[in-house]
């Protein structure tokens, strides 16, 4: 069997199967969003999960809905990517809502949550551009996207009701206290023990723990997770060498429908896999 304890919650498959303990999800975006959630509901139509949530939910976001009609799309993010990913994923949510022929004034108020294994805002130096500078990040545990309109004369907020959080889990500790319910549960992201709930001061963090807890104990669970997080890999792998052999676009568009077929995806989730 894999190894238990190299199993943490920033393994991109372990994430969502441990945050969706309803509870656990409930109390995460409470204290991310400093707001009271009377209700959540976990989106799970069978033309968007099938059957089986580990093998067709594959990167498994959360979607769940208040009484304010808001979605809300929960993610862990490892690889440093650019801000286009999340632009990618926010068109995503949007098709799922906008149905053919609907007017966009049912588009819903949105948000992208990204638990992030790196800092957002650090930028790293362009080894191609010698000019390129390295931008340290600002190290702070969140950090949420505002949009305005601008000129000269001065701003209005430009709100389209899309709404983007990261969470940074290399955050400087100095700034723990400020928020530390969020900070205790980042803290949780690369940690490989079990530790006792009761050693955690915060309900986020305790029901976290427990969560990863009962997933390491749960061995046909956790074999399928890694064996299914390998097949991915390789599938990304294949992508990317056969876009070099026969042209990035050719290349990509074989490797997704022959994902598509495998896993009985719809073409929306292979992309996500493999873009």
């Amino acid at each position: 069997m894999s190894d238990l304890y190299s199993i943490t919650l920033a393994h991109f498959l372990v994430f969502p199967e441990v945050m969706r303990e309803p509870l656990l999800c409930q109390r995460f975006l409470e204290q991310v969003l400093g707001i009271k959630i009377r209700k959540l509901e976990f989106v799970q139509k069978e033309t968007d999960f099938k059957e089986s949530v580990i093998y067709h939910g594959i990167r498994l976001d959360v979607y769940v809905e208040d009484d304010a009609n808001t979605v809300y799309d929960v993610e862990m993010q490892n690889l440093v990517e650019s801000f286009r990913r999340v632009r990618y994923y926010q068109s995503g949510i949007d098709r799922q809502i906008l149905r053919s022929g609907s007017s966009y004034a049912k588009l819903k108020t949105s948000f992208i949550i990204m638990v992030c294994n790196y800092d957002p805002t650090h930028v790293a130096r362009d080894p191609k551009d010698p000019a390129s500078k390295e931008i340290p990040g600002l190290a702070y545990p969140m950090y949420r996207r505002e949009s305005v309109l601008a000129c000269p004369v001065g701003s209005v907020v430009y709100d389209d009701g899309s709404h983007v959080i990261l969470l940074n889990a290399r955050y400087d500790p100095k700034y723990r206290e400020e928020m530390p319910e969020v900070c205790e549960f980042l803290d949780l992201i690369n940690e490989t023990r079990d530790i006792p709930p009761e050693d955690l001061k915060y309900p986020l963090s305790r029901m976290a723990a427990e969560g990863l807890t009962r997933f390491r104990k749960n061995e046909e669970k956790v074999e399928e997770i890694m064996t299914l997080g390998e097949y991915l890999k390789e599938q990304k792998m294949m992508a990317l060498e056969e876009g070099e052999v026969k042209g990035r676009e050719e290349g990509l568009e074989e490797a997704i429908t022959k994902l598509m077929k495998a896993q009985n995806l719809t073409r929306e989730e292979a992309e996500k896999i493999l873009l």
